[in-house]
Order: structure tokens, then C-alpha cells, then sequence
């Protein structure tokens, strides 16, 4: 660790204040700082894999927060760099530098009459984004950073579920024929959940860009409304599927109107967001069975029985009114 602490004196001119605990990305961060301000410093093991992701999402989240607020930004080295790698001995390690977020994370559970504010600054948030990234000049044909390429998290997992896997190969067979443009697909963050946006009064800021990958802007939006209804209207024995509709109608509802205000989207595009949402449940029985590989509760057997149960019976992760919500 004193070998570290050197180094970012050395490469950035600051210095590890504390270790922030938290998130699953296996990188340690930390707070640091300097004469004029504290920024948040990641270390990671180093990887090829690692390198060029952290590269790759590196630069965009510069591009993004050079020209909008809301995207937290990465900060070079004294050096230049929007990373740095150190060694001691036979263990190498990437550094990265990032301003300090304000803000808070947030209860979507409790968060009350405050939500439809919340969804339309989001959704406000990411139309902006995907406007921006439309004119970032980048190699969208990149196998390396694709939705189901080398660096999606479950890539090469086996599903272990002979339904589940029928499933995933006819989803998988409709996304494929989705036409890609310009103007539909391009970098996403594909993360935005409560853990990955501060919130200061109405200005939201995203942070945690490891996710980020190419895909249809369509599924960053879906993505955020999945994470909006898994916290906002949480799985239980007594869930009430009408409450859940209510809550996700009216969500896409706020979250469209900003949104749109910034990047234009056709109606078969957004009614993509349902099989998009399908095809997430996927993601999310990964996630299940592993923590129910780990903890075999009955809790844990319900949330991934209740997503398996979904995703056999070709059903919708929440049912919405799509043209009702256009109508909005």
C-alpha cells in the first residue's frame, strides 16, 4: 500500500485520504486529494481486457462531460494520461482518476412524490447522452465492446437451464435482426441503477461507467426502467402485478418526456423496450443463481424461480400499455 501511495503522489500530485468500501467490481477506490479539491482514485488489477475497457470508456465519458453536465469526469495525470499503469514486482495495476461527485445515492423505495421528477431528469440525462454520442466518431463494428461480445459480464456462461436457453436463443434471434444505424445504436452506459447516479437537488450525476458497451440506445432506456421497477416496486410474495404496471407506466411516462426533449425516437423503437426487457431477465437469472448458489434461502429460490417462470412463459418483465404511454 506505501508503494501505492507514492505513486499517486508521484503520477497525480495527490494523496490516498481513505478507502471507499462498496459496489462489486472487485477495483479497489479510494478518496483522494490535493491543494485544490478530493477526486476519486480506481485501482485495478491489470488485464489486456481491463486495459483497453477502461481506454474505451475513458474517452467517451471525457468526450460526454466536455460538452454536458451530468457525467462525471474522468481527470488526466500530471503526465497527461487518462490512466496510468504501475508495477511492483510480478503484480501490475491500472490507475484511474475521476472528479468527486455531489450528491447522494437514493431509495427509489422511499423516494415518494419526488419519483416523477427523478425520471424525467433522468430521462433528460440520457437523451442527451445518446444525442452527444451519435456525432462521437467511433468503430461501432468492434466485436470487443458489443452488448453480447468479450466484455459482457456473463460472456462464455453456460445457462444451465435447457428452457431458459431456448428462451435466450429466440430473443436472441429477434435482436439480431434488428436493423443497426447511426441514429439507433452506438455507446450505452447500461448500468443506471441507484447505485450509479448522485442525486444534489435536481441535478443528477452518472458515475461507474464498467458497464458501458455498444447497443441500441433503446436498451439503455430499458435498462434504466428494469432497475427503476426492480427497486422502486421490489419482488415479493405479495407483489401486485397491477402496482407494478402503474409504477413502470408512469416511470417510462416522465422518463420518455425528457428524454425526448433531446433525441427523437420512432414508436417501433421504444415498443423495443419491452423485448429488451425480456431478454434482461436473463441477466438477472445469472445474478439469481449465483446468489442462490451462494445463499440457497428460500428468498433467493422465490426471486429466481419467479424470473425463470417469466422467461419460459415468453411473459413480459412488467406488463405495459406501450401505446398509452405514447399517448402521454
Amino acid at each position: 500500500m506505501e508503494y501505492i501511495k507514492k505513486e499517486v503522489e508521484k503520477l497525480y500530485g495527490a494523496n490516498i485520504i481513505s478507502e471507499i468500501h462498496g459496489g462489486y467490481s472487485g477495483d479497489k477506490v479510494f478518496l483522494v486529494g490535493d491543494d485544490r479539491s478530493k477526486m476519486i482514485l480506481r485501482l485495478s488489477g491489470y488485464s489486456d481486457k481491463k486495459l483497453s475497457h477502461i481506454n474505451f470508456s475513458s474517452e467517451w465519458m471525457e468526450y460526454l462531460s466536455l460538452r454536458m453536465k451530468g457525467i462525471v469526469k474522468p481527470l488526466r495525470s500530471k503526465a497527461g494520461n487518462l490512466y496510468e499503469i504501475i508495477g511492483n514486482g510480478t503484480q501490475k495495476y491500472i490507475l484511474s482518476l475521476q472528479e468527486r461527485a455531489r450528491g447522494q445515492n437514493i431509495d427509489l423505495y422511499n423516494y415518494g412524490d419526488k419519483s416523477d421528477d427523478l425520471f424525467f431528469n433522468l430521462g433528460s440525462l440520457m437523451g442527451q447522452m445518446h444525442k452527444l454520442t451519435q456525432a462521437y466518431h467511433t468503430d461501432a463494428s468492434l466485436e470487443e465492446f458489443k452488448w453480447n461480445g468479450p466484455h459482457c459480464w456473463r460472456f462464455g456462461m453456460k445457462i444451465e437451464d435447457k428452457r431458459v436457453a431456448e428462451a435466450e436463443k429466440e430473443m436472441l434471434g429477434e435482436l439480431m435482426r434488428m436493423p443497426i444505424t447511426q441514429t439507433n445504436y452506438g455507446i450505452v452506459h447500461f448500468d443506471i441503477h441507484t447505485d450509479n447516479f448522485l442525486v444534489d437537488g435536481n441535478d443528477i450525476t452518472l458515475i461507474d461507467f464498467d458497464a458501458c458497451q455498444y447497443n441500441f440506445y433503446m436498451a439503455d432506456v430499458e435498462s434504466a426502467l428494469f432497475f427503476i421497477v426492480q427497486r422502486g416496486i421490489p419482488l415479493s410474495e405479495t407483489v401486485d402485478e397491477n402496482r407494478r404496471t402503474i409504477y413502470a407506466e408512469n416511470a417510462l411516462t416522465q422518463y420518455l418526456k425528457g428524454y425526448l426533449r433531446y433525441r427523437t425516437a420512432d414508436r417501433e423503437e421504444i415498443k423495443n423496450i419491452g423485448l429488451f426487457m425480456r431478454y434482461q431477465m436473463i441477466d438477472e437469472y445469472f445474478a439469481a443463481k449465483f446468489f442462490y448458489d451462494e445463499d440457497p434461502c428460500e428468498r433467493t429460490k422465490r426471486y429466481l424461480d419467479w424470473h425463470i417462470d417469466r422467461i419460459i412463459s415468453r411473459s413480459p418483465y412488467v406488463e405495459i400499455d406501450f401505446d398509452k404511454v405514447l399517448a402521454e
